[in-house]
């Protein structure tokens, strides 16, 4: 399996994400893990990525082979925006780890049912394959698994 390990801070950068020179190998990835450069980022950092769509754009469109994505996060809450673009953007994806260092519970909880919902208006999720779907929130991480 092909895995890349970046920075969360060099997720929207269009020197990375326009860059024709790495357009095959993004193309090949499998699984990306997204590091945190031990800053945890304020609520309003996750706002401005969320809403520089084209970026969010670009980089779905880099990856099209994912199947699994790793983040770490300080709150939950604040990530509940890029699972939503990870859920309803990456049509192979299986699997989701979200690591989160506050135990606060996110105000709008992921269940299966928002996961199986997400997934079906996106991309036609088989209702023969929703009852795979599991979503289980640990106390410092959040795993969904997608089939």
């Amino acid at each position: 399996m092909t895995k890349l390990i970046m920075r969360t801070s060099l997720l929207v950068l269009p020197i990375l994400i326009d860059n024709p020179n790495l357009t095959l190998a993004f193309s090949r990835i499998k699984s990306l893990r997204l590091l945190d450069d031990y800053v945890y980022f304020k609520p309003n950092f996750w706002t401005k990525i969320v809403r520089n769509l084209p970026s969010w754009t670009k980089f779905v469109q880099c990856f099209p082979s994912l199947t699994k994505i790793e983040i770490r996060v300080f709150w939950l809450d604040y990530c509940v925006p890029i699972i939503d673009i990870f859920l309803t953007g990456f049509a192979k994806l299986h699997f989701i780890i979200v690591e989160f260092l506050s135990n606060r519970l996110p105000c709008n909880p992921i269940s299966r049912d928002y996961v199986t919902e997400k997934r079906r208006q996106s991309f036609g999720l088989n209702r023969n394959d929703e009852y795979k779907v599991n979503v289980i929130l640990g106390d410092d991480d959040l795993r969904i698994w997608i089939p």
